[in-house]
């Protein structure tokens, strides 16, 4: 979020516009009406990041948004998520700009309007039906021929909004979507970043906690992120239903989020094994970002022609030195999944 206390009115605003599908199907059917063009954007090199929440993945949404070749939604389009030119040119000219403030993780990361961030799983909200979502799971959903059409689309508004060609997303559900979208874009990559899971699954831990105080404390926040769809932490917290999907840990348990990561990491593994388009699935050690910095990055991104880098981004480990009690088992397990990304990655 870009701040805790929201006043009436934009509060009110946001409940009108995405806590009712009725508006947001007239607002994305009144968008393409009039601001839709006839240009294909499937062709486009488009970027898809997705890891798991506290992957590194915002970090890496901010360094790649900082190439003027993309764009992306950022909070300067909320809460019109799904009709961002309309709300650029006839109530968005009205929003000042912020000054640089602390996200509600209080990681290092800081935002303004102006920041990119994951926004567009309302649109797969809206598409869907949020059939895809249960009381306790994200679910694998059939995505068909027209919801495609659809989301490319909406990625089509998103660059006319900001006159670019090529769309950056960051949106740690498309897990499910890899595949079915690199398939569609075929000039497109999927960056997934991971993280040794020792401190993957603390950060994730820590986070819960942080944000299940928040949104007690705060319904509009518990809100909030129910529309965005992020259901990574806290009260709303949802886990991802894979074929193989059993965790027996309480969820206030280090156990618990270390095994997330196994399930999550492991899912990628199949899907990368798998996957025709493997070539254009590109994992990033957010481990070897921290250390090696700038010139990892560089190597990296190679493969997407990614070349102007701006350093101006300070890149850091925030948690050192850890001790956290896993169970042994389970953690041998992730590890070896840990190595196992290691070892496919191919970048030194």
């Amino acid at each position: 979020m870009l701040k805790e206390n929201y006043n009436f009115v934009e509060k009110l605003l946001h409940y009108l516009i995405l806590d009712n599908n009725i508006v947001g199907e007239f607002l994305f059917d009144i968008e393409k009406k009039f601001f839709l063009n006839n240009r294909s954007v499937q062709n486009n090199e488009h970027i898809f990041i997705s890891g798991l929440a506290r992957s590194g993945s915002t970090l890496l949404l901010n360094i790649i948004y900082q190439d003027k070749k993309f764009c992306s939604l950022t909070y300067k389009d909320m809460p019109m998520i799904l009709g961002p030119n309309i709300w650029s040119k006839y109530f968005g000219k009205n929003v000042k700009n912020s000054k640089d403030q602390k996200r509600a993780h209080d990681d290092l990361i800081k935002i303004n309007l102006n920041s990119p961030e994951a926004f567009e799983e309302v649109f797969w909200k809206l598409m869907l039906k949020s059939k895809y979502i249960s009381n306790d799971f994200i679910l694998d959903a059939k995505i068909s021929e027209i919801d495609l059409i659809q989301y490319s689309n909406f990625i089509s508004l998103v660059c006319s909004r900001n006159n670019k060609s090529n769309y950056l997303s960051k949106n740690n559900n498309s897990i499910f979507r890899i595949d079915i979208l690199l398939e569609y874009f075929q000039k497109s990559f999927f960056i997934i970043p991971y993280r040794n899971p020792y401190d993957h699954a603390f950060s994730l831990m820590h986070q819960h906690q942080k944000f299940s105080i928040l949104q007690k404390n705060n319904q509009f926040i518990k809100k909030y992120m129910n529309w965005l769809g992020h259901y990574e932490f806290g009260l709303i917290h949802k886990r991802f239903k894979f074929e193989k999907s059993d965790i027996k840990f309480d969820i206030n348990t280090n156990d618990y989020w270390l095994h997330t990561w196994i399930e999550y990491y492991q899912k990628i593994l199949d899907t990368f094994e798998n996957s025709e388009y493997r070539n254009r699935i590109i994992l990033l050690n957010y481990d070897k970002l921290c250390k090696y910095k700038y010139d990892y990055l560089g190597n990296v991104l190679k493969k997407i022609n990614f070349q102007n880098i701006n350093k101006s981004i300070h890149i850091t480990k925030i948690n050192k030195d850890l001790e956290i009690d896993y169970n042994k088992k389970i953690l041998d397990k992730a590890i070896q999944i840990y190595d196992k990304l290691n070892d496919i990655s191919n970048y030194n």
